[in-house]
């Protein structure tokens, strides 16, 4: 080993085990403070863009923990674009407002305190991004949430099996942005903790990572766990399968409805309705309303239909770890 080399490996001041646990105490509120601010601008662009479009508007709830909601509804003669916008404003205020975070952090550098700035900035930025295209693409891919609902409206799913392409379109799509983030976040997050504790070279960032970012992510899922509350991956969990024959099962009970209201409708204009009527469910009782749909999908014999589902959060998380890895190696030769 090279005097270089040695000299990189060793601890310095400025890696004081007291400093490393004062970094990652920091690390992990800023984790929570940032994800209920993202969780707030999720669910207030929700009703914002539904108020410009004259949606009622029953509320906003963002617990300690966990995925909030923001209730509201439109009226039968709202067409599809409004609905989509303000399905779609809220996911996507994640990754646009975390990737304004992360170029924000490149400036803030010569401000009052800058360095504990660019430290939340970042952090916003990584956790949001990844976050909500994580949640666009299992949205879309396993039947739940602002991503199936957006869908839904813009392709009603009338027997037609393009609802089924298309959002496999948009998983393939927002998976391949999720390996350019995962890329591209770490590289900004390495260059953070080398402005906290300067370290020259690879194996030493690792193990000050190790010692700071994972006990901060451990202590916020710990409590995100102990709080009890559930998040979006819960319809990815054992009930996926049940997402879409529920989603099928409300949509005809809709459908059911409008026929009877309007006897002449022609069938587009009956699957029309009953999708933007489906979307238009209150996010609050969205839980409820599945299982019952699951409890009488079952008492009547019908269940998911067979088939194999691909596990995307397992290979969200190899492409995370791809991206990472190649972040990590051109830090490495310092590019």
């Amino acid at each position: 080993m090279t005097t270089d080399e040695i000299l990189a490996a060793t601890p310095t001041r400025r890696d004081s085990p007291g400093r490393l646990a004062g970094y990652s105490l920091l690390m992990a509120v800023t984790i929570w403070v940032c994800s209920r601010i993202g969780v707030l601008i999720h669910e207030s662009s929700h009703v914002l863009v539904g108020a410009l479009f004259g949606a009622r508007i029953f509320g906003v709830h963002v617990p300690w923990f966990g995925d909030g909601y923001g209730d509201f509804a439109y009226g039968d003669s709202t067409g599809s674009l409004p609905r989509v916008l303000a399905l779609a404003t809220g996911p996507l205020s994640h990754v646009i407002g975390g990737a304004i975070a992360l170029v924000i952090a490149n400036f803030v550098r010569r401000w009052p305190a800058g360095l504990f700035f660019r430290t939340v900035f970042t952090i916003y930025g990584a956790i949001n991004v990844l976050a909500g295209l994580q949640y666009l693409a299992s949205g879309s891919y396993y039947g739940y949430g602002d991503p199936t609902d957006a869908l839904i409206v813009l392709v009603p799913p009338c027997s037609t099996g393009a609802l089924q392409w298309v959002s496999i379109v948009v998983t393939v799509i927002v998976e391949a942005a999720i390996l350019a983030a995962a890329y591209w976040i770490p590289r900004k997050y390495l260059a953070l903790q080398d402005s906290w504790f300067p370290a020259r070279n690879l194996s030493r960032r690792l193990i000050i990572f190790a010692m700071t970012a994972v006990p901060a992510i451990v202590v916020f899922v710990g409590g995100f766990v102990l709080s009890g509350e559930q998040s979006p991956t819960f319809y990815a969990g054992t009930e996926s399968a049940w997402n879409k024959p529920v989603i099928a099962q409300q949509i005809d009970h809709y459908a059911d409805g409008y026929r009877a209201e309007n006897p002449q409708a022609t069938p587009a204009q009956v699957c029309r309705v009953a999708a933007n009527r489906y979307a238009n469910q209150l996010i609050s009782g969205r839980e409820e309303e599945q299982r019952k749909s699951i409890a009488e999908l079952r008492a009547a014999g019908r269940g998911p239909a067979p088939g194999r589902t691909v596990p995307l959060l397992y290979i969200s998380a190899v492409i995370l770890c791809v991206g990472s890895g190649a972040a990590a190696l051109r830090t490495r030769e310092g590019r």
